[in-house]
Order: structure tokens, then sequence, then C-alpha cells
């Protein structure tokens, strides 16, 4: 009996490959979504027709219906509110943002200067920290947009289905359409104000994981001025002396190049020199 034949060592197994690729592209579709999420996500609830869910809706009296007609509304208007809300507050989290990254670039220049900070080690750690900030700024910045994005495909009743209510032969008829025509859009609408609330959730972790490290630079800044506080600089230390003496004094190369003075012969002793040359002579 004859045994199957086995892959050579330099060749994968058609299932292992195919499993590699399909895991390729799941991780590249996530990606993707994660930076450009779906205009049209898909429908939480009421995810049919709305011939669909009027049929499952059947035929009910005149006061229900009126009483369905209103929650399918009311349920409208609040995907609506919830979306609305999302984006008025991404628009303020672009305002902090903006703000926020013009300060940092602001004292990222002023401090990670060669004068400002000399010492190497020092200049790193806020520069590497600094970039840090702008990189978490700018995914706040970007997930905040995604929310007031206007991508995003809003369901609303079209106005075409007024023309079809006329054929209608009642109207209870009529209600009933309209109701299953809110409830299919409604639930289109709550994915999207579901995303966007996400969204907004992503940019306010983004943008506090920003300023707690804009915190610690603040210590790391007030460490560095200790330090240089506690362990003066031989710099300062030198210019200290040179300050306390002149140059000509403090200079001992210079002491050295200054020849000495002879001293000052008085009159008496030029005069008595002077009346002993005429004696000579």
């Amino acid at each position: 009996m004859s045994s199957p034949p086995q892959p050579a060592s330099g060749e994968a197994e058609p299932g292992h490959s195919e499993a590699v690729a399909s895991d390729t592209q799941n991780l590249c579709s996530k990606v993707s979504q994660w930076f450009s999420p779906l205009s049209t996500p898909p429908p939480l609830r009421f995810n049919e027709t709305s011939e669909d869910l009027r049929i499952r809706l059947g035929n009910p009296a005149g006061p229900i219906l009126e009483e369905i007609l209103l929650e399918a509304q009311a349920a409208y208007d609040e995907a609506r509110d919830r979306a609305d809300s999302a984006e008025q507050r991404a628009a303020t989290i672009q305002g902090s943002v903006a703000i926020a990254a013009s300060l940092t670039f602001a004292g990222g220049s002023l401090l990670l200067g060669s004068s400002t900070v000399p010492s190497q080690t020092w200049r790193a750690a806020l520069g590497a920290g600094f970039v840090i900030t702008v990189f978490l700024l700018a995914m706040a910045a970007w997930r905040a947009f995604l929310v007031t994005r206007p991508r995003f495909m809003w369901a609303s009743l079209a106005a075409v289905d007024v023309v079809d209510h006329a054929h209608e032969d009642a109207v209870d008829a009529i209600r009933l359409r309209r109701a299953s025509d809110l409830l299919v859009a409604y639930g289109r609408n709550d994915s999207i104000a579901a995303t966007k609330i996400a969204l907004l959730g992503q940019a306010v972790r983004w943008l506090l994981r920003a300023l707690a490290l804009i915190a610690i630079l603040a210590a790391l800044v007030a460490a560095y001025a200790i330090e240089r506080s506690v362990d003066p600089k031989s710099a300062n230390a030198s210019k200290t002396s040179l300050r306390r003496g002149s140059p000509a004094t403090s200079n001992p190369a210079h002491r050295r190049q200054r020849s000495p003075r002879k001293p000052a012969r008085s009159r008496v002793a030029v005069e008595a020199a002077r009346t002993r040359g005429q004696g000579d002579g």
C-alpha cells in the first residue's frame, strides 16, 4: 500500500500559504479601516429592507400604529442628535489639539537649543519626549477629524417615497410604511453615530496621553533646572573669577611680560652727579 506523496522540504503546504495570505489580508483591512473607517458601516439594528420590516410589523390598529410611528421618529431623531453631539465635541478637541501643538513646538524650539540645554543627554531625552508628544497630538487630531469628516452616508427618507404613498389604499398603510422607513434609516444612522462616538473616544484617549507626556516633560525640565542650580557649570565659575579681578592682575603671563620699573632718583642725587662731572672736567 503506497503512502501519499509528501511535499518537498522547500515547498509550503497549500493550506498554510492560504491561511497566511488570509491573515495578511485581514490585517491590512483592519489597518485600512482604522485609518479610514467605512463610510457606510453595517447596521447594528434593523439590518433589513423596509418591505421586510413592514411585514414584521404586521397590521396594527390605529392608536398602536400612531404610537409606533412616534417611537420610530424619536429613534431617528435620537441617532441624529448623538452624531451631532459627537461632531461638536470633536471640533472642540481639534481646537485644543491645535493650541497644544503650537505651545509644544514653541517650547521645544526654545528648550532644545544648545545654549539653553548644553547637555546632550538632556537634549536627547527632551527631544524624544517632544517628538512623541507631537505624534500623540497628531493622532488625536486625526481621530477627531474623522468624526467631522463629511464622508459618512447618512440615511434619510427619500422624497420619492411621497409619490409611492399616493398608491396606498389607506392612511394606516402610509403610516406603517413611513414607520418602517424610519426604523431602517435609524438602524443605519445608529451605526454611524456609534462609529463617530467610538472615534471621539479614541481622540480623547490620544489627547490624554499627549497631555500626560507634556506633564512628564515639564517635570523633566524642572529636574534639569534644579540640577543646574545645585551643580553649576565650570564655565559659570570661570566667568565669576574673571569678573572679580582685572585681566592685568589675573593673568600670570601678563605679569611676567611686564618689566620692573627702575626706582626714580631724587633731585639731590642728580645735582651731585652733575657737579661731580663738572669738577672732573
